[in-house]
């Protein structure tokens, strides 16, 4: 209901022109509606409803007549627009139908949604990363306001369907055919190294999403609806101001466009500089000791061999992608993009982490999702080879876009939940490539109402089993989840734990990342338990025996199920 209500008052940001317009513009509500009211300390459900109600209001006092019907498109557009969608769908809905279970997911973006949600207030610091700017975290506080922590993989999904659609609109403006173009976008999200985002809280997908539309906007010449664009740009991940400032360049627009796209990333650092100080995190304990040294550029032909390897190993679709990106450099015949490629190159490379931090980064591919913003741009890039070669090139993407949704649901397809992926991919595709305007018009809603609904109960239906295997790897299987769920204790520190797992199986628990340096001390402070476990490194104590009796010298054992202990400082 909220993300449907989401899209229903998009449009009183303006007419937009295409699905993707309308999308982008509910994916900006739906963070500026948390923002704001995070950030006066009201972020409650019965606020951001109130809020979403008023608009609706509006909305509905504002249409007077019905809306003309839009013309029905021929069956090539239907299916040219429908491919980026059935190619998120696919990716996404394997992961939708299950918990939140993706590792960066739980270990610092839901945390800190569910950080202020807990606190109805961003000004909150029991997080390891609650500095960061948190744009796509903002939607999912949204979510777990309105919808609770089950629906928070839709986050996910949205950004992904929003790039796919963008991308379609984008290549058919540049005189692709519409089936090649929608044969290129689904390409482009079916690719592995952003699908695996469809259904997790990361925000590289968004990033590039919303990167390429203040690109596409820059050249619309739209400045109202860029400005909104480059504004939540500048709240994805820490160098999303670079993107920002990027597209701002590019698109020169007014004085004044700059100080609105500029304006909430202004308000976020403030709240930073407020909360720095006397933060329960040091943000210092976040960073490592040579950042420079961590990037891929930091290690010269070994960095750039790395990356050639984890290209290779990531699959056929992203190493195509990163091929065209790197040609647009040089052969796109929009000066704009050739910029936006080079430079978009240039902070993967010197993007921190990218190469290495306590774990390897490149190595193991994990880091390539860095560079998404830059294999986004090599699909624009595509569609001039699309648009030379439009029955090669179309049935050439369109083969890869499908082998790419067959092997995202292959790793998930040992869990029966994800079974039924195929069934539902054809049901959206049957519904979008219906003639009858009228009938698409309460068909699409309903049939997206139906399949939401139905994958929030899938992930709900057994969610302390997913964490508790996930935990379970000593000689015991782990209760803990379920001692979590039963007895929702108030607050809970997480010591070698992905403390989203907590919020996810008992959303009343405040779940505060543990102060390596003295995780007892932070408990005892704060009123809370102390939970340790062996599900991630910190600190200098690397293995779970050394931290379980540092454990129980902190305090009384509540519980102990030989994988996880929780005492009371």
């Amino acid at each position: 209901m909220w993300l449907g209500s989401l899209w229903f008052v998009a449009p009183l940001f303006g007419r937009a022109t295409g699905g993707a317009g309308r999308l982008r513009d509910a994916l900006i509500l739906g963070v500026a509606i948390p923002f704001g009211f995070g950030f006066v300390g009201l972020l409650w459900p019965v606020a951001v409803w109130l809020c979403i109600a008023l608009l609706a209001a509006v909305r509905l006092l504002g249409r007077g007549s019905a809306e003309p019907p839009e013309v029905t498109a021929s069956l090539e557009g239907r299916i040219g627009a429908a491919l980026p969608i059935l190619a998120a769908i696919a990716a996404g809905w394997p992961a939708v139908v299950r918990p939140l279970l993706q590792g960066d997911s739980l270990g610092y973006h839901l945390p800190n949604a569910a950080a202020w949600t807990q606190a109805h207030s961003l000004w909150t610091t029991t997080t390891n990363y609650w500095f960061y700017p948190g744009g796509s975290e903002l939607f999912a506080a949204g979510l777990l306001n309105a919808a609770g922590t089950l629906a928070a993989g839709f986050a996910g999904l949205g950004a992904l369907l929003f790039l796919g659609m963008r991308l379609y609109e984008w290549g058919v403006e540049l005189g692709v055919r519409r089936w090649v173009a929608g044969a290129v976008a689904a390409f482009v999200v079916s690719s592995f190294t952003l699908a695996e985002q469809a259904g997790s809280l990361e925000n590289d997908v968004w990033l590039a999403a919303f990167f390429v539309e203040a690109l596409w906007l820059g050249r619309a010449k739209a400045p109202a609806t860029f400005g909104r664009a480059a504004a939540l740009t500048a709240l994805l991940k820490p160098l999303g101001w670079l993107y920002a400032g990027l597209g701002l360049g590019i698109a020169r627009p007014s004085w004044r466009i700059a100080a609105i796209a500029l304006a909430p990333l202004a308000l976020w650092a403030l709240r930073d500089a407020v909360l720095w100080r006397e933060a329960i995190i040091a943000p210092a304990s976040s960073y490592y000791p040579n950042l420079f040294g961590t990037t891929i550029l930091a290690h010269g032909w070994t960095g750039l061999v790395t990356l050639a390897r984890a290209l290779r190993e990531s699959g056929l679709a992203t190493t195509l992608l990163f091929a065209a990106a790197l040609c647009s450099i040089a052969f796109a015949r929009d000066p704009r993009l050739r910029l936006a490629a080079a430079a978009s190159l240039a902070i993967f490379l010197l993007d921190p982490f990218g190469y290495i931090n306590p774990q390897p980064q490149l190595a193991t591919g994990n880091s390539l999702r860095y560079a998404t913003a830059f294999l986004a741009l090599g699909g624009v890039f595509l569609f001039e080879l699309g648009r030379r070669m439009p029955i090669a090139g179309g049935m050439a993407a369109l083969a890869i876009a499908v082998l790419n949704s067959s092997h995202t649901l292959g790793i998930f397809w040992n869990d029966a939940t994800t079974h039924g992926t195929p069934l539902v991919t054809a049901t959206v595709a049957a519904v979008l490539v219906l003639p009858w305007q009228r009938v698409k018009l309460w068909a699409l809603p309903a049939t997206a109402c139906a399949l939401t609904a139905y994958a929030v109960v899938l992930a709900g239906s057994h969610p302390l089993d997913y964490y508790e295997d996930w935990l379970g790897r000593g000689t015991s299987p782990s209760r803990f989840f379920h001692w979590v769920a039963a007895t929702k204790p108030p607050a809970l520190v997480g010591y070698g734990l992905r403390i989203g797992a907590i919020s996810a199986v008992s959303p009343a628990t405040r779940a505060i990342d543990a102060d390596v340096h003295n995780p007892c001390r932070e408990a005892r402070t704060l009123g809370a338990l102390l939970a340790v476990a062996g599900d991630i490194p910190v600190g200098g104590r690397t293995s779970y025996a050394p931290r379980r009796a540092f454990a129980e010298r902190c305090g009384e054992i509540v519980f102990d199920d030989g994988n996880t202990i929780v005492v009371s400082p």
